[in-house]
């Protein structure tokens, strides 16, 4: 990399036993080729999961994944993700606890901030039923994230003081009573201003 692309990394990697299956993306000057690696004979690398009625696969290897994602341009992290939140969106059930957490995450990080705000406190208050008060401390932290960036109005301030208290409820029982008083305070200056 240039010392003008700190930020930037890419990874070489030789397969082989791979077979061509498109021209590849990216830019229109970039030499890129796809080619499918196949899933047999990679134990460790790929594996095999049961997504009934399909089989998909995946990289299980958590730095692998992160190198290949970290690999990825911003534009295009973001698009990936705003395509798997609106093919979860269209096709599962919001009920469902594991598709709302997926939800939350792909919205957020595709920076659709309404969709965001919903999904990440709907996750958060469920993750707060389950006793789980970091993850929705975590989850009620990038709602409000989101929320800061959608029109500033009325129905917003009373989201984000709604928030802000849930946050609060999250917070007591992992003793941050710190974050607590800011948090509190911030609501009561949100809701002085209302």
């Amino acid at each position: 990399s240039s010392p003008g692309m700190v930020a930037e990394s890419f990874t070489l990697v030789r397969a082989h036993g791979v077979r061509k299956v498109g021209d590849g993306g990216g830019a229109h000057e970039g030499d890129i080729t796809v080619h499918l690696v196949p899933p047999q004979g990679n134990p460790g690398f790929v594996q095999e999961r049961r997504v009934l009625p399909e089989v998909s696969f995946g990289c299980d290897q958590p730095l692998i994944r992160e190198v290949a994602y970290r690999s990825l341009l911003k534009e295009r992290r973001r698009d990936l993700h705003r395509r798997a939140f609106l093919s979860l969106r269209n096709t599962m059930d919001e009920s469902c606890a594991l598709t709302v957490g997926s939800l939350a995450h792909h919205s957020f990080e595709a920076a659709l901030w309404n969709d965001a705000a919903h999904f990440c406190r709907l996750a958060g208050c469920r993750a707060a039923t389950q006793s789980a008060y970091k993850e929705a401390a975590a989850l009620f932290r990038n709602a409000l994230a989101a929320l800061v960036n959608t029109p500033d109005c009325a129905e917003r301030q009373r989201q984000e003081i709604d928030l802000r208290m849930e946050l609060r409820h999250a917070l007591f029982p992992t003793g941050a009573f710190a974050e607590i008083g800011s948090v509190l305070a911030k609501a009561r200056e949100q809701a002085e201003a209302l």
